[in-house]
C-alpha cells in the first residue's frame, strides 16, 4: 500500500492577536495583551498533521523580509520542512490581525495579498516539482487564501487533474471560492453551515441539509 503523502497548500503567515479579557465596547481603548504568532491555514493544519506524527509539506510564500526570515526560523524550530515557502524578494510576508474578547473572536483583518499575488508561481512551482509523480499517494489540502484565478488552476485539468484535494474554506468572507472545487472528483470540501449559506445564497435548517444541497 503507497504512503499517504499529505501537502498543505496555502497561507502562511502572522497572526497578530488582541486579547480582551472582558467584553469589547467599540470606541474604547481597552488593556489586554497584543501577541504574534505564526498563523495560517495552511501552517496550522500542516502543525496538525505533524503532531500525529506525519511529515507534511508545506507550500506557501513569504516575504524577503524580517517578518519572512522569522517565520522560516519558526517553522524550522517546529520540525517542519521549508522547501516548499517560497520567498518572495521585494514582497512584505502577509499579516492576519483578530481581536478577542472572553468570549472569543470579535472581529478579523486577513491581509494575505502576497500569497494572492505569488500563489499562481507557487503551484506552478509544486506541479513541476516532482512530489506530485513521486510514488505516495498524494493527499493535497488547499485552503481558499489563494484569488480565484490561482484555485480555478489547481480544480480544472492540467498536472493537478486526478489528485486527491480536500479544500477548506477557511474564512466566510472568501466561502464563495469553494465554488471551484464543488463537483471536482477526489475533493471534499470543509467548511461550516454559514459558509455553505454563503454559496448557496439561502438559508438551511442544519448541517446536513446544506451538505446535501451542495
Amino acid at each position: 500500500m503507497p504512503h499517504v503523502r499529505f501537502m498543505c497548500v496555502g497561507s502562511a503567515h502572522w497572526d497578530i492577536l488582541g486579547e480582551i479579557p472582558d467584553a469589547v465596547r467599540p470606541g474604547f481603548d481597552s488593556p489586554g495583551s497584543v501577541l504574534r504568532k505564526p498563523g495560517g491555514v495552511a501552517l496550522g493544519l500542516a502543525r496538525a498533521i505533524n503532531a500525529f506524527g506525519e511529515k507534511p509539506l508545506l507550500w506557501s510564500a513569504a516575504g524577503d523580509d524580517d517578518g519572512g526570515r522569522g517565520l522560516i526560523a519558526a517553522l524550522e524550530r517546529d520540525g517542519l520542512p521549508t522547501d516548499g515557502v517560497m520567498m518572495i524578494e521585494g514582497r512584505r510576508t502577509d499579516r492576519c490581525m483578530f481581536i478577542l474578547d472572553g468570549d472569543g473572536s470579535v472581529t478579523g483583518v486577513s491581509d494575505c495579498r502576497l500569497l494572492e499575488f505569488a500563489g499562481g508561481r507557487l503551484i506552478r512551482r509544486l506541479a513541476g516539482s516532482g512530489d506530485l509523480s513521486s510514488g505516495d499517494e498524494v493527499v493535497l489540502i488547499v485552503d481558499g487564501n489563494f484569488s480565484a484565478g490561482t484555485l480555478a488552476e489547481l480544480s480544472g485539468d492540467g498536472p493537478f487533474e486526478g489528485v486527491r484535494m480536500r479544500f477548506a474554506v477557511a474564512s466566510d468572507g472568501k466561502a464563495e471560492r469553494a465554488k471551484a472545487f464543488l463537483g471536482r472528483k477526489g475533493t471534499i470540501i470543509h467548511l461550516n453551515r454559514a459558509e455553505a449559506e454563503m454559496i448557496a445564497g439561502r438559508e438551511f435548517d442544519g448541517s446536513a441539509d446544506a451538505a446535501g444541497f451542495l
